[in-house]
């Protein structure tokens, strides 16, 4: 009778643990999040910008907020976007690039993380990242 327990008991933990891997991940695939409203009104022609990129939330939103209300306040080049443009971005064309990321199964944001892996440098790249 014990003998056969372990073996049950080993199948049970492995898909306990299988279940939490994979059942952590899945929100990412099946129900993305969404972006921010993008806002290009404070870009100034000529000047250096900042480009914010961040996922929608009412703490993102507060946040890209404050950030705009202090990039307004010092007269800094600005624009909001969200996280999907990103595989358009070239980080050469901005001064500084803020990404505000959710932490997802451990890990980045996929679009995140791509845009990350395809840099050579990521020196002008601030990654802020949240979690619940």
């Amino acid at each position: 009778m014990n003998h056969k327990s372990k073996p049950n008991r080993f199948c049970a933990i492995f898909l306990l643990g299988l279940f939490f891997l994979v059942g952590c991940a899945l929100p990412q695939h099946y129900w993305p999040q969404k972006d921010i409203a993008a806002s290009g009104e404070n870009t100034i022609p000529g000047h250096p910008t900042v480009l914010i990129a961040s996922r929608d939330s009412e703490y993102k939103k507060q946040l890209v907020k404050e950030l705009q209300k202090e990039l307004s306040a010092a007269k800094i080049s600005h624009l909001i976007i969200g996280v999907s443009p990103l595989e358009k971005i070239d980080p050469n064309d901005y001064a500084v690039i803020v990404i505000i990321n959710t932490c997802l199964a451990w890990g980045l944001d996929e679009e995140v993380s791509d845009f990350l892996d395809r840099q050579q440098s990521t020196g002008n790249t601030i990654l802020f990242t949240t979690s619940a």
